[in-house]
């Protein structure tokens, strides 16, 4: 069966998979950065992990082909196919209200990728107490030879 969402822009949604299931996201309008999570169910505790899935793949960029875990280290995801231009990030934590305030951003009306996976998970009855790190899937961030993370605008075309 397939389903087709549109999650509109500086939203969020949840998609609830089983294993063997596949979620295709695909960047519509292009140059956008699209957080992303995933929880186990019922127990919301067990999280996709970046830190444990940096170390279990030993590179802190995801490849098609790469299986990531939990915050148990417990195969969790695995990413089949990527069409864009790579570099998804896994180092930057989600932009929230306390991050737009160290910078000076109004938020609101400055929607929050935090605030929207509250609100998603809310939907289904869960409270999000601590923010886990996203997957930010078209964020191209690189760490330069002194440490510094520097950010570029994401390349990615309509469709990817």
């Amino acid at each position: 069966m397939t389903t087709h969402d549109t999650v509109p822009a500086r939203h969020g949604r949840t998609f609830p998979l089983r294993a063997g299931q596949t979620l295709k996201l695909i960047n519509t309008s292009g140059r956008q950065v699209v957080d992303s999570w995933a929880f186990c169910d019922p127990d919301i505790s067990e999280v996709l992990s970046m830190e444990h899935s940096r170390e279990y793949i030993h590179n802190v960029y995801f490849h098609a082909g790469d299986t990531m875990v939990s915050s148990r280290n417990r195969p969790m995801l695995t990413f089949v196919e990527d069409t864009s231009d790579g570099g998804h990030d896994t180092l930057v934590a989600a932009c929230s209200p306390g991050l737009y305030e160290q910078y000076g951003i109004d938020c609101p009306p400055h929607r929050a990728c935090a605030l929207n996976l509250a609100e998603a998970m809310a939907a289904l009855g869960h409270e999000i107490t601590e923010q886990p790190s996203p997957w930010n899937l078209f964020q191209h961030s690189f760490v330069n030879p002194d440490g510094f993370i520097r950010h570029e605008e994401p390349g990615n075309e309509a469709g990817c």
